[in-house]
């Protein structure tokens, strides 16, 4: 099956490859017992397969190194390693991944590319603009007559968003307090600034606030955050094409990085997060500078207009699949954190 390829993409120059689909010549030896991959043997095994292309990064194994990492913050997540090549300048990072339905991310991956090229966006040195990364091979190897599909794309640049949280929740320094305030708050532009790029105004709709394309699982794990020049990318990217021909309230993308922490269908890892911080410090912090931020996007007469269609967003009792929150609960996270936010913007 022919497949595209994607470089690093900042949802702006946008470069594609040809199509790269390799398969690892894996043996018993480079497998775990359950048939995953030792990480020990990828740089090899990336080296072989992918001799002869354009990705000039992996052609000596000698320079790469593999580390697999925990896969706990994801439910889609089945095998997840980071690859590092350190011969060449500033060390370039990579990630391979296979995901739990691996088939129909790879379609969707290829519906995303294919949309993102059509749509020839130009944000080349957009500041508060999501980056995305998209695979720049699709791999594969068999194990005991299993199919596994992984997923080589670049490794996004920054520090997971959680890490932020976490960081403050550890160590609730003035410092720490700003910084999460400045995340939120460039977050917020970012994810405003993408939503209103592919935003589709109803014929005779008065709002702000549109149908747009959604990332559809924006939780903190699938965002990134480089301090160094406030640029944002999103990784786990597939779940964006549910929305490309079938634009959605952006409801869920603005919701789910506050709700979903509260939820108890996610996963522990997320609903630690904020574990150790009063909810109402959390909210007052991070809700308060990402609802500045979402705003300034927007002129400044709109203001008014904006806040009101956000806090309808917010105090919704509009069900989501990852929103598991009792009736009684959620009144309370409204009333006593939520609505008292939006009275003080």
């Amino acid at each position: 099956m022919n497949k595209l390829v994607c470089l690093y993409v900042f949802f702006l120059g946008i470069s594609f490859a040809s199509s790269i689909e390799k398969e690892l010549n894996t043996t018993p030896a480079s497998l775990e017992k359950n048939g995953d991959l030792k990480a020990e043997y990828l740089p090899k095994l990336l080296a072989e397969a992918l001799k002869g292309t354009n990705l000039s990064d992996f052609a000596n194994n000698n320079c790469l190194t593999a580390q697999k990492k925990e896969t706990k913050g994801s439910f889609n997540t089945l095998q997840l390693f980071v690859i590092e090549n350190t011969c060449k300048k500033d060390n370039p990072k990579f990630i391979i991944k296979e995901a739990r339905d691996s088939i129909k991310e790879e379609t969707n991956l290829k519906n995303i590319e294919n949309f993102i090229n059509i749509k020839n966006t130009n944000y080349y040195n957009e500041q508060y603009f999501p980056a995305l990364t998209l695979p720049i091979a699709y791999l594969g190897y068999n194990a005991d007559s299993v199919k596994h599909n992984l997923l080589l794309m670049s490794f996004a640049k920054g520090k997971v968003f959680c890490d932020f949280v976490k960081e403050f929740r550890d160590n609730q320094t003035i410092e720490n307090a700003k910084r999460i305030e400045t995340a939120y708050y460039n977050f917020g532009k970012a994810l405003s600034n993408f939503h209103k790029r592919f935003m589709t105004k109803m014929s005779g709709s008065k709002s702000l606030i549109n149908n747009t394309v959604n990332h559809g699982d924006l939780h903190c794990y699938n965002i990134y955050y480089n301090e160094d020049n406030n640029q944002f990318t999103f990784i786990d990217n597939e779940t964006m094409a549910l929305t490309i021909n079938n634009k959605q309230s952006p409801s869920d993308d603005i919701l789910k990085p506050f709700y979903g922490l509260l939820s108890q269908s996610e996963p522990t890892e997320r609903k630690d997060m904020i574990s150790g911080i009063e909810t109402k410090k959390f909210f007052d912090l991070a809700l308060t500078s990402f609802l500045k931020g979402y705003i300034e996007t927007y002129e400044k007469d709109k203001k008014n207009q904006l806040i009101k269609e956000l806090k309808n967003i917010f105090i919704s009792e509009s069900n989501f699949p990852w929103k598991n929150i009792s009736k009684a609960e959620f009144t309370e996270i409204k009333n006593k954190y939520v609505i008292p936010v939006f009275m003080r913007l």
